[in-house]
């Protein structure tokens, strides 16, 4: 009884979540929202790089002065 239970209640949450996205994106605001998520991830991946850079540059510094 307690597994249809659990079975009947995903399905039911999937069919909700199906209405939701199918009524997002039917609307006007996808656009919107699609280039705010474009603009954050182009900044977190900027950021994302820039860390990275500065990590290379550290471990060359670090690797130069064990040599020296």
């Amino acid at each position: 009884m307690d597994k249809r239970i659990k079975e009947s209640s995903a399905f039911v949450l999937g069919l909700a979540v199906g209405v939701i996205v199918g009524y997002f994106l039917r609307s006007e605001k996808v656009d919107e929202v699609v280039q705010e998520i474009k603009g954050k991830l182009n900044k977190w991946r900027a950021d994302l790089e820039g860390e990275l850079d500065k990590g290379a540059d550290w471990l060359k510094e670090m690797t130069a002065s064990e040599e020296a």
